[in-house]
């Protein structure tokens, strides 16, 4: 019968959905679900994304995506023993580990974390930067880099992270650490 639905499924999530279905989701549904793909701070470098990100090689090699900067500590390298067929690994990795509350300081950090992303730029590599889950440590490693490259000031870094994935909120003692470490 014409106008009748034949099979109904059931699924248990929406991204099993957007996997088998894709061609039914609009754009506007797609940038509400943050976790489809990593968010392109500096275009043909620079992203910024969570765990399932930084652990789908798929979506890192979709992208081109080489180096990846882990800035949480309890979340693992899962793809760094990844071997490509002339024996090199195939992702270029730094854990720089940390939690994500008022108590850690991070901008101890900053350099190291500056100089691996740098490192990716002048090799014409792309980069992630991820955490758990993209929104605090990640987002303020990646504000650190625009602060020092490209000359931002925090409320201008902040604003085109935010800009590119309007999920990017610091909590409140990594902004002052931001803030602190540019004023040098």
């Amino acid at each position: 019968m014409e106008g009748k639905i034949e099979n109904v499924y059931v699924l248990d999530s929406y991204k099993l959905y957007l996997e088998k279905y894709s061609y039914v989701v609009t754009f506007k549904d797609r940038i509400g679900h943050q976790t489809l793909y990593p968010s392109e701070i500096i275009e043909n470098f620079l992203f910024l994304g969570n765990r399932d990100n930084a652990s789908s090689d798929r979506e890192l090699t979709d992208i081109g995506i080489t180096y990846i900067l882990n800035m949480a500590e309890e979340v693992e390298n899962v793809l760094e023993e990844m071997i490509l067929d002339n024996g090199e690994k195939k992702y270029k990795y730094l854990k720089l580990g940390t939690g994500d509350t008022i108590e850690h300081s991070i901008s101890d950090l900053f350099e190291q974390a500056n100089q691996f992303l740098r490192e990716a730029f002048e090799n014409n590599c792309k980069a992630i930067v991820n955490c758990n889950m993209g929104i605090s440590r990640s987002s303020t490693t990646v504000l650190s880099y625009l602060m020092k490259y490209y000359e931002l000031s925090f409320e201008e870094a902040f604003h085109h992270a935010k800009g590119h994935r309007s999920i990017v909120c610091p909590n409140q003692a990594f902004r002052e650490q931001l803030k602190n470490y540019y004023k040098r």
